[in-house]
């Protein structure tokens, strides 16, 4: 986009969470860089593509705890703020502090296959804080995973688990046990050389005819036989304990672990360029700002146009 490539601009990202395997979604993330701040990983990403780009890399959660960081003159020398947040405290934070110092702020959100994209620029757009949205009911799937705060965080990391054991990993095994062949398909052969000598030793083990089977989540089961939700309930509560986080029964487990809802990349990609679209504007002193919502399924795109006032010199 050439945004802060020109030697002046600068473009501070900051984030308090480290990379998950989970967040194979986004896109400047692989697996080398699990464990790691997805602040510097993304910065240096964007660098390696565009030299000439200017990014500084924070490892801050924007709150009133962290104001000596995010001070007055950090927020006065901003020309735009986007915001890529899953949680209404962090939304509102920023959203006041984009008002106060009369800061531009694009904000997006997305919810399963829907997304959208919000303009709002102070004192002539309504700012996100100005309606009253209700409580959040449902735990999207990029929610801060190293710092559970409550039980439907431990619930998603424990779903996020059963999946990756017993619905992805037999995948990969049995793809393997049908082609060991896998040196073409493998970024980083060097790295995981040693786990191929050992799969193959493993394999030889097993009859030829051995394959893994996949397991589902269910959360609609009846079946007191099927354990699923007994072992999502048993791992949560374990993280939970972990964090003095109040336990719960498989019941409300159960209840908790139906409501989450999965990221889809498709909507994540919309949301980003349907912003960007924007940032283009408020970069460049067009007026025509844009308020989107996209319900991919339905293949609807409905959006309002809002049109400059010359009330906005208050």
């Amino acid at each position: 986009m050439g945004v802060s490539c020109d030697g002046k601009g600068k473009l501070t990202i900051t984030d308090d969470d480290v990379i998950q395997k989970s967040n194979g979604r986004q896109f400047l993330f692989h697996d080398l860089n699990v464990g790691q701040a997805k602040s510097t990983v993304a910065a240096s990403a964007a660098v390696a593509i565009n030299p000439n780009f200017h990014a500084e890399a924070l490892q801050n959660r924007v709150s009133p705890e962290t104001e000596n960081v995010f001070d007055d003159t950090f927020w006065e020398n901003l020309s735009v703020v986007v915001n890529v947040l899953d949680n209404v405290n962090s939304r509102l934070c920023v959203d006041k502090r984009c008002l106060y110092f009369r800061k531009p702020l694009l904000e997006s959100g997305k919810h399963g296959a829907k997304c959208n994209t919000r303009m709002v620029i102070p004192h002539l757009i309504e700012n996100y804080g100005a309606p009253s949205d209700p409580p959040e009911k449902k735990a999207p799937m990029c929610t801060v995973r190293s710092f559970p705060h409550n039980i439907d965080r431990c619930l998603t990391w424990a779903r996020s688990e059963f999946e990756g054991l017993l619905e992805k990993t037999p995948i990969v095994v049995n793809a393997f046990l049908s082609n060991p062949n896998v040196e073409d398909s493998i970024d980083d052969e060097a790295s995981i050389k040693e786990l191929i000598v050992k799969l193959e030793q493993c394999r030889d083990n097993l009859q030829p005819e051995f394959r893994m089977k996949q397991i589902q989540f269910n959360k609609m089961q009846d079946d007191d036989t099927i354990y699923h939700m007994d072992l999502i309930a048993g791992l949560a509560n374990m993280r939970a304990r972990n964090y003095s986080i109040p336990e719960v029964d498989k019941l409300k487990a159960k209840v908790i672990a139906g409501r989450i809802i999965p990221a889809i990349a498709t909507s994540t990609a919309m949301a980003t360029g349907l912003v960007y679209l924007e940032l283009y504007k408020v970069l460049d002193g067009h007026t025509k700002w844009r308020t989107t919502g996209t319900p991919l399924p339905t293949w609807h795109f409905l959006y309002s146009q809002w049109r400059s006032q010359s009330r906005l010199k208050s």
